[in-house]
């Protein structure tokens, strides 16, 4: 009899043994496999709508599609020989020439203004009067020029095939930009008004070839280049080489990019149209590093959701961009705190969702770096027409300029102060331009680095009494 209790007992605990460890096991991964095969089912429904939507507003959400995204917004019809200017400037012939000119090589260690000493003059006017032809053929294709069509392959973030080669282009371009800007210092040396205002126009035009990419990396390189162009033209008025006549030319350019730009949506579309494609093909998503994990489904509709926010951030008014951008990235920082589900479907999201506050204050940069130097060209002009300065930014209602339309933000305006002859306008900071102080902002230490330096007086523009 008790052998007998003895065998019910084992066998009641092999029973539950077995309950307990295996068959409870094994049912809690079958629940959990049928919840997340039924969760990512519905996920792939919700995305292929999703897909589908973009596709219908004639957006990118592929490859293929990205490919005529890029060519419905570029033109080819002078590509070509922007491929010979970038190859000639790849060649060795030229890269030996480039000896003792700081500019092009990134060396520059004094400013190239009138009555400053140049001890690179003689080396940069040698390597002017070598490439002469070559820069004028630039000076020719950039000052009317449109995105440019260059061969390019997309294929998602494979750095090999698309990043290479817009990293490559992009400072290829800035070395056309820096060819433009040797030519146009040489002029501003010699007072004349007409080889600055040409090439100031040149990069402005520039500055415009890269932007038919829809890709964050080319855009940067344009605006780039827009910010050398406006680095010459403040040493132009500051100096007052500028006469009316090209005045008024450049001003109609520069008023043309004191708004977030059309680029700026047509940017995040794109980036989405490269990064979609890597949820779905393991192939894509192994190229840049990241492990082939199924079932990325929700994954995607985060990155979705995530973009459509960025996109539907107003533009108009820059501070509340700016404001906006700042919370959203706090936001997407909390993604990695979140719950492990919460990690687990937003694996790719973190590793390629672009980083949208430094790209949009980039963008408001260079917005508010045409409004700034829209106003002193503005009251250059006025000197011109008026024999002095005017007293405030308001007399600029005369050339006409609407400087409502030109201040960083609705409550806030760009400092200006006459002080005899002689005047300053100033704005914000590199780091905050949309915060203006009532005195510009003077160097932080006393061995204050180059960049600093540079970056702290870009945003104030001397203006002594006109010496034309």
């Amino acid at each position: 009899m008790h052998t007998q209790n003895e065998k019910a007992s084992k066998r009641s605990c092999l029973f539950l043994s077995i309950l307990v460890f295996v068959v409870l096991p094994f049912s809690f991964i079958a629940l959990g496999l049928m919840l997340w095969y039924g969760r990512q089912s519905s996920g792939n429904r919700l995305l292929t709508a999703r897909e589908a939507s973009i596709r219908k507003q004639g957006l990118p959400i592929d490859d293929a599609s990205v490919d005529q995204f890029f060519k419905d917004r570029t033109d080819s019809t002078n590509a070509a020989a922007w491929q010979g200017i970038l190859a000639t400037m790849k060649t060795e012939d030229f890269k030996a020439s480039l000896n003792g000119v700081g500019i092009l090589t990134g060396v520059v260690e004094e400013r190239i203004v009138p009555d400053h000493e140049w001890k690179e003059e003689a080396a940069s006017l040698a390597f002017l009067e070598k490439w002469k032809t070559l820069h004028a053929e630039a000076v020719q294709l950039s000052i009317y020029a449109k995105p440019v069509r260059f061969p390019a392959v997309f294929d998602s973030y494979n750095t090999q095939l698309t990043y290479k080669t817009l990293v490559t282009e992009a400072r290829e371009l800035r070395q056309v930009a820096k060819l433009l800007e040797l030519q146009g210092r040489v002029g501003l040396r010699a007072r004349s008004s007409t080889v600055v205002r040409e090439n100031v126009d040149a990069m402005l035009g520039l500055s415009q070839v890269p932007t038919g990419y829809p890709i964050l990396v080319s855009q940067l390189g344009a605006i780039a280049i827009d910010g050398i162009a406006i680095g010459l033209l403040k040493d132009a008025i500051e100096y007052d080489v500028l006469n009316e006549a090209d005045l008024q030319r450049l001003l109609l350019k520069v008023l043309s990019a004191v708004n977030m730009s059309e680029d700026w949506k047509a940017t995040i579309a794109g980036e989405r149209g490269m990064a979609l494609p890597i949820f779905t093909d393991p192939k894509k998503a192994r190229a840049i590093g990241i492990p082939s994990i199924p079932g990325r489904s929700r994954d995607a509709l985060l990155y979705l959701d995530l973009t459509d926010e960025v996109m539907e951030i107003p533009v108009e008014n820059l501070a509340e961009l700016k404001s906006k951008l700042h919370d959203f990235e706090l936001k997407v920082q909390e993604i990695a705190k979140a719950s492990l589900l919460a990690q687990f479907e937003s694996i790719i999201t973190q590793q390629t969702f672009p980083s949208w506050r430094a790209a949009g204050d980039a963008f408001i940069r260079r917005a508010l770096q045409h409004r700034i130097a829209a106003i002193a060209m503005g009251l250059r002009l006025y000197e011109d027409r008026h024999a002095s300065l005017p007293s405030s930014l308001e007399a600029l209602s005369a050339i006409p300029l609407d400087i409502k339309r030109l201040a960083p933000t609705n409550n806030t305006s760009f400092e200006y102060r006459k002080d005899g002859g002689n005047a300053k306008l100033w704005g914000g900071s590199y780091n905050d331009p949309l915060t203006i102080a009532v005195e510009p902002h003077a160097a932080q230490t006393d061995n204050e680095d180059n960049f600093s330096k540079h970056s702290r007086e870009f945003w104030l523009w001397e203006l002594p009494a006109g010496k034309k």
